[in-house]
């Protein structure tokens, strides 16, 4: 199934993004060398990823020699004054599998140009492709827009500030009051909905064309309703270190939530699917007439009565079969029975008390395991950026004896990727609210602490993984006494073959099985009228023997 990752991220001079320099940004992703003006350094593009493709997309107004990446974002530099400012947008795309390269490629291109290019921004694209099967691409953005002849634009403008009425308003001196408002919306917070929403019209579209039936749902798992606990990004290293079979903590914890995930999954569809045959069961028993309360109607009662006519019938069909624990359906009626006396469930209320309450331990259980999964992941950030900081400090070190400039840009040049990491390590540690030193010893353990509430966490999920099997085991044997009683339909309302199917054949044998039974006591009552008969002939012909005798 396609990935619906994307993320969106500022480069910013200041504290405030993901990057720290958009030469830097396009540097990475396309994996060319290139020097930064206004930081005075090179960027090396080198890094583990395979690049497979980069292109930069101009509007009609922007100048050609931007096609240059280089010359793009050292302009992109130079327009901007600010030590803070914000001098690109970076996204970050999942690609489909089902696409081949050249499609995906196709996707991209046209995506960006109608969302971004045709609104006048600039789009350098780097497509990017492992053997590990997780395709993805890159995209910066340029912030400003242009004038027609290609002239960066101011990104704010001042203007006055009106009323309701239309009418400006004014400070306590009589003077109109002036705002700064934004040149163009790109920085809108709707925007980023209206790009992934594009992005899973556009990928829909594509694997559509290509007869790809998966289709991609950008929505968060809680906007759609959907009760499962999300994986952490592994990256490129982390996966990289999979690949080759190297056992990591992010790949370790994204193996249990998956594990959890499916448990999760499975109780819930279970839930439901019992919750509706709760329901149709209870609306069954109250056509019945000849119970006064159907709430309390003994499921023990109807289950025992049809166990007991099978097992009847078991020996009829077979008078030398001595022992019944070979049949199927003998002893799923007799493991239903079992479950529900040692759960107290004897009657529907009890029943629907029983499935309520699990489905409440459920919820809380879900929560609990994403409170430590959330909480696991920090403690992995956090020992992640700690160590690549320590890592670098003889870096940063030796970097500040250097005082000549010539001497440390030579140093910065050759040290750069491990100076950068380190940064953008400190910068984890800020958005996580932590400071250092860190007590590591601490973090371990409770993040060992923590492993372990999660391991008997799943232990819990597996047992009641295994109640819901009793249960099901349950709604099909009350099936098998009353085909009528569970419903045809799905629990989303549509029309279920599997469904009315079993239905048909739960009452075809029901209806052989009552055939045969009554078959039986016919046959009984024959045998007996027969045997009275002849017992009472032989009784007159002995009385007549006797009297003849006399």
């Amino acid at each position: 199934m396609p990935c619906p990752h994307y993320s969106i991220g500022i480069v910013s001079r200041g504290n405030g993004g993901t990057s720290h320099s958009c030469t830097d940004a396009a540097s990475y992703q396309s994996g060319e060398k290139i020097y930064s003006d206004y930081e005075g350094v090179w960027h090396s593009g080198k890094h583990i990823e395979r690049i497979v493709h980069t292109n930069i997309l101009l509007p009609q107004n922007a100048p050609r020699e931007y096609m240059n990446r280089s010359t793009l974002w050292n302009a992109v530099d130079a327009s901007e004054k600010s030590s803070v400012a914000q001098t690109a947008r970076r996204i970050i795309v999942a690609l489909p599998r089902e696409l081949t390269l050249d499609q995906n490629i196709d996707l991209i291109t046209a995506y960006c140009q109608e969302q971004f290019v045709n609104e006048g921004m600039i789009a350098d694209i780097a497509v990017h492709q492992e053997d590990d099967g997780n395709p993805h691409a890159h995209i910066l953005l340029t912030m400003r827009a242009m004038d027609e002849n290609g002239k960066w634009l101011p990104k704010t403008k001042t203007s006055y500030l009106l009323d309701e009425a239309g009418e400006r308003v004014k400070d306590a001196k009589g003077r109109p009051k002036r705002i700064r408002v934004d040149t163009v919306d790109w920085n809108n917070q709707g925007k980023a909905e209206i790009w992934r929403h594009a992005w899973e019209i556009k990928q829909n579209g594509f694997l559509e064309k290509t007869g790809v039936s998966e289709r991609v749902d950008m929505r968060s798992y809680k906007r759609q309703g959907i009760e499962k606990i999300p994986q952490r990004h592994m990256g490129p290293a982390v996966t990289a270190m999979e690949r080759k079979g190297m056992e990591t903590e992010i790949g370790t914890l994204n193996q249990e939530i998956t594990s959890g995930n499916q448990s999760l999954d499975f109780l819930l569809r279970m839930i439901e699917i019992l919750k509706h045959i709760l329901q149709t069961l209870m609306e069954m028993i109250r056509t019945i007439s000849t119970v006064e309360n159907p709430k309390e109607k003994s499921i023990v009662d109807i289950l025992t009565a049809y166990r007991d006519l099978r097992a009847h019938d078991l020996i009829r069909c077979n008078p030398d079969h001595t022992s019944l624990s070979e049949d199927a359906e003998l002893n799923a009626f007799n493991e239903a029975l079992l479950f529900i006396t040692e759960l107290n469930v004897t009657t529907i209320n009890d029943l629907a008390n029983h499935i309520n309450s699990v489905n409440q331990n459920l919820i809380s259980l879900q929560d609990q395991i994403q409170s430590i999964s959330h909480r696991l992941q920090d403690i992995d950030y956090i020992l992640q950026a700690d160590r690549t900081i320590r890592e670098a400090e003889p870096v940063f070190e030796k970097y500040n004896t250097i005082h000549f400039k010539a001497a440390r840009e030579k140093y910065r040049n050759e040290y750069g990727p491990e100076m950068d990491k380190a940064l953008r390590a400190k910068e984890v540690l800020k958005k996580l609210d932590v400071s250092r030193p860190i007590n590591r010893d601490s973090l371990q353990d409770e993040s060992t602490v923590l492993k372990e509430k999660l391991n008997s966490l799943s232990a819990d999920l597996n047992s009641m993984k295994q109640k819901m099997a009793s249960l099901q085991n349950l709604r099909n044997c009350i099936r098998k006494v009353m085909p009528e009683a569970l419903p045809t339909k799905r629990p989303d309302g549509k029309e279920s073959v599997r469904e009315m199917t079993e239905t048909a054949v739960n009452q075809k044998n029901l209806d052989l099985l009552a055939a045969r039974v009554t078959d039986q006591v016919i046959r009984q009552s024959e045998v007996q009228e027969i045997r009275t008969i002849r017992e009472r002939k032989e009784k007159a012909q002995d009385v007549n023997e006797h009297e003849e005798k006399r």
